[in-house]
């Protein structure tokens, strides 16, 4: 009686790291087809008709840089907002593979977070900082005010200008900032991301540490060998929970989806995100 309930005890452990990691792989599996996906239906058949052909045009005048917008009411349980655009981005192949040009503009609009996916290729273009001040000025005042849509397009088109090289007086000026404020916002970034590494770092640990010992514990009484058995699949079904959690990042597939050429672009993480508060 006592190994049958040490074994129930342990399928139920087990469930908490598999299941999670289950839901954040059926989350992600979203196949993206066009420019525009607006699944929180925030864009009029104008908006997103201008859009298209912002996007459209872009890809059409660079080397293939492929531009997505996608929006949703709401960032998947048990994802972040970093997990999330990373996953749509690497597994749609956003971008041509070895150009890694591939941009994904995304927003959930009743978490009211945002954030710009960048790939590779982009990075040095769509800098964090210049993302930043992008956001604030064209996007964040509409978002606040509930005009969803038309911050996007106001983003949007101030992108694809800065990618296109425009000598409009505002873009040269967005692109060249305050050099104080720049530096100021890229060494904060650069603070914040090292501290949420860490405590990342840290409380996996822990959870290792831990959830290895509970486990452990409950094959307590056994023999060496049993014990040994309990530890090995303990520590295996802890690295397929964070495996499962992380596939998104691994890798990637190609095109495949219509009005894009190519395809297979790959992402390190880089962009920018953030919140707002609706006025």
């Amino acid at each position: 009686m006592r190994l049958n309930r040490t074994k129930l005890a342990f399928f139920f452990i087990s469930l908490l790291f598999i299941l999670p990691g289950l839901a954040m792989s059926q989350a992600a599996s979203v196949k993206i087809r066009q420019y525009v996906v607006d699944n929180a239906n925030v864009f009029d058949a104008g908006t997103e008709l201008e859009l298209t052909r912002i996007l459209t045009e872009l890809e059409q005048a660079t080397n293939g840089v492929q531009f997505v917008v996608f929006t949703e009411a709401q960032i998947p349980s048990d994802t972040t907002l970093e997990e999330r655009t990373l996953s749509l981005a690497e597994e749609n192949g956003i971008g041509k593979q070895g150009a890694d040009n591939g941009v994904l503009l995304y927003l959930a609009t009743e978490d009211r977070q945002y954030r710009w996916e960048v790939g590779y290729g982009m990075e040095s273009t769509l800098n964090t900082p210049l993302l930043g001040r992008l956001s604030r000025q064209y996007m964040v005042p509409d978002f606040q005010a509930g005009n969803y849509g038309l911050g996007i397009l106001k983003g949007i088109d101030a992108a694809s200008k800065v990618i296109l090289g425009s000598t409009d007086p505002d873009i040269v000026k967005l692109q060249s900032g305050d050099a104080g404020s720049a530096s100021e916002i890229s060494t904060g970034n650069i603070i914040i991301f090292s501290i949420i590494v860490l405590l990342a770092l840290i409380m996996g640990i822990m959870r290792f540490f831990f959830m290895t010992r509970a486990v452990i514990r409950l094959a307590s009484g056994k023999s060496k060998k049993e014990d040994k058995v309990f530890q090995d699949v303990a520590t295996l079904i802890l690295l397929g929970s964070l495996g499962g959690r992380r596939g998104g990042r691994g890798g990637f597939g190609g095109g495949g989806f219509g009005g894009f050429s190519g395809g297979g672009g790959s992402f390190g993480g880089g962009g920018f995100g953030g919140r707002f508060i609706n006025c």
